[in-house]
């Protein structure tokens, strides 16, 4: 605060200086809550759960590819065709 600011909270009365004072009392614990929210946040965040634990070595099939490098069309193959998502189609319009 500059010096004026501080002779300007002086000249008002007692009671906006304690209405003052309780809002700012309240901001700050306002911003404590929040900034503590932040830091729990990202303590969760940094924490590494069942998805993001270290994995083991990869399965690998019977051509001996790893399950990790199969391409699009080595799993495809891999699903029966009545199982397949799509249709052929003659036209597309």
């Amino acid at each position: 605060m500059t010096k004026h600011e501080i002779r300007q909270y002086k000249s008002v009365t007692s009671e906006d200086q304690r209405t003052f004072d309780r809002w700012l009392k309240v901001s700050a614990v306002v911003g404590s809550i929040f900034a503590a929210v932040v830091v729990v946040i990202a303590i969760a965040a940094s924490d590494p759960g069942p998805r993001d634990a270290g994995a083991t070595s990869p399965k690998s099939t019977a051509s001996g590819a790893s399950e990790w490098r199969r391409s699009a069309y080595e799993l495809m193959i891999g699903i029966a065709p009545h199982q397949l998502p799509v249709e052929r189609v003659d036209r597309p319009f």
